[in-house]
């Protein structure tokens, strides 16, 4: 994951508001809690993907994490990108993803 803190010129020197958005993976019937941004600590994290997933928009990404089956999935953009998927891991691998975008992608 590239933490390059990217200025407004070169983020419009990239192009990167012309990218068309990616498809997200997400089920449209997912219902996603939103993070709390000044609280996300294991317990908090943990009840909201439990409770069915969990969105968030940062200021380095947007990601979301749900249940899907017996597992969890998951997708982080960056800068219009998919950086990074996860697909049916457990509720404590899920945890730590949740945990390792959210201060990542927090500034």
């Amino acid at each position: 994951m590239d933490h390059k803190r990217l200025s407004t010129g070169d983020i419009l020197d990239f192009g990167i508001l012309e990218r068309t958005p990616p498809k997200s993976m997400c089920p449209v019937d997912a219902v996603l809690a939103e993070v709390d941004e000044s609280q996300f600590d294991d317990d908090s994290l943990r009840a909201g993907l439990i409770a069915g997933g969990l969105e968030a928009s940062m200021y380095y990404g947007v990601w979301k994490i749900w249940k899907d089956g017996d597992g969890f999935s998951g997708e982080l953009m960056q800068y219009r990108v998919v950086t990074e998927t996860l697909a049916k891991v457990s509720l404590a691998d899920a945890v730590e993803h949740a945990y390792e975008w959210a201060t990542n992608c927090y500034g």
